[in-house]
């Protein structure tokens, strides 16, 4: 494009800007001369003002909820669910379920009607609820009431109805946070489960520990402190530790469910 080219697209841009520019004055001009605009634009204002000033209310009477907390800690946030209460119990429906692991592979697994069906079949009673698998393999089966539970859970014929080559896991996973790795050795889970008892002498007669445990991303990812795994007999045994803590190594650590096992 040559020098004319340039200067005539310029003129153009030019012309098309001033057009713009005298088109909002003229609106401008129009708006001012009309009759009653200052009170339509104090209107405008008051109305802002009002708005604001509710958005105020509404965040003073939020904080009033929080006057005298004391504010929560990232580890508190996680551990009670955002509530300043204490931390979450193992749930209820807990004291129901029984886990069931496979020792080898079955084949074709049941559907979940199936085992309900054939677990009912051979304890001769309708007391299981529903039944599903978990993730790991493992079937969670959900009896009418605890009671039921506490009946059939420790016998042979609950594992004919699901299959014959099973054991049972009866687990209610805790965690214990804040702990050195190098202090817990749980491929001695004798020894591990000693300490944890002889450090914590109230617990004994009270509380059965099944299994102490890292998770694999814990040693996987060399953690120096991590939450410690605590396999519980009982659902009200885990609910103990949930509430009181656990002492280790001299020092008071906070205890919650771990709700990824179920």
């Amino acid at each position: 494009m040559g020098v004319d080219g340039r200067n005539a697209s310029r003129r153009v841009r030019d012309s098309e800007e001033k057009e713009v520019i005298t088109s909002a004055i003229m609106i401008i001009e129009a708006f001012v001369r009309e009759k009653g605009w200052p009170e339509r634009l104090q209107g405008a204002k008051l109305l802002v003002d009002k708005q604001i000033e509710g958005l105020g209310k509404g965040v003073r009477d939020l904080a009033k909820g929080y006057n005298g907390s004391k504010p929560l800690t990232c580890a508190e946030v996680v551990r009670t669910k955002g509530s300043p209460g204490k931390e979450m119990p193992v749930p209820a429906r807990r004291t129901r379920e029984v886990v069931i692991v496979p020792r080898k592979s079955q084949g074709t697994r049941k559907t979940s009607a199936e085992v309900v069906r054939d677990v009912d079949t051979a304890l001769k009673e309708n007391v299981v609820t529903a039944s599903r698998t978990l993730p790991s393999g493992n079937t969670v089966i959900t009896f009418d009431k605890s009671a039921s539970k506490e009946k059939w859970a420790k016998t042979q014929v609950l594992a004919e109805g699901v299959g014959q080559t099973l054991e049972f896991v009866r687990e209610y996973t805790v965690l214990l946070h804040g702990i050195r790795v190098a202090t817990v050795d749980t491929r001695d889970q004798g020894k591990a489960k000693e300490e944890i008892y002889a450090q914590n002498r109230g617990l004994e007669g009270k509380v059965e520990i099944v299994r102490v445990a890292w998770p694999k991303k814990t040693i996987k990812d060399g953690k120096r402190i991590a939450p410690l795994h605590i396999g519980m007999a009982e659902p009200e045994q885990a609910n103990i530790l949930i509430d009181q803590g656990l002492l280790y190594g001299s020092e008071l650590h906070d205890c919650e469910v771990f709700y990824n096992i179920f």
